[in-house]
């Protein structure tokens, strides 16, 4: 890969199209492109991504930035074969969403990476708390991850 937008194709066997993303092999290493939601699209906005990919030298892990919102996770070592990862869910904007992968700790390849519309899960958060006896540091707390609730992460 080189840290080239461009990526470097060699022929493999037993994956989906015979091709496969490889030289994930120096620091900053990258694969950067755009999932475009078309305008009409009546799903949900949330999407699971999973990565089809092959880590024959121990466990890897690898960067990923959606949109943005950084994460990272484990590619398990799998020798000589090529395993599906569930990375997790995001938000997809219709339209055109940035993605990159990168390393983290090098050597894997990448056969495809898919969006799938996943269903969003409705909640019914209440209000106010169960106990009217809560103290003032509660009430103020819960208010507070009231008001982020949907809009942002806590970590």
């Amino acid at each position: 890969m080189r840290h080239s937008p461009v990526s470097q194709f060699k022929q493999r066997s037993n994956l989906s199209q015979a091709r496969v993303v490889t030289d994930f092999d120096k620091p900053g290493d990258k694969i950067t492109f755009n999932v475009n939601i078309p305008n009409t699209s009546t799903s949900s906005p949330l999407y699971e991504l999973k990565i089809q990919y092959n880590s024959p030298y121990g466990d890897k892990s690898f960067d990923l930035i959606v949109n943005g919102y950084a994460t990272s996770g484990i590619l398990t070592s799998n020798g000589n074969k090529f395993s599906s990862l569930s990375v997790g869910k995001f938000l997809l904007n219709k339209g055109s969403n940035k993605v990159v992968l990168g390393t983290g700790w090098d050597y894997f390849n990448i056969d495809f990476i898919v969006f799938v519309p996943s269903k969003q899960v409705q909640f019914n958060i209440r209000q106010t708390l169960i106990d009217p006896n809560a103290t003032i540091e509660t009430k103020k707390l819960y208010s507070a991850l009231l008001g982020q609730f949907g809009q942002k992460n806590l970590v």
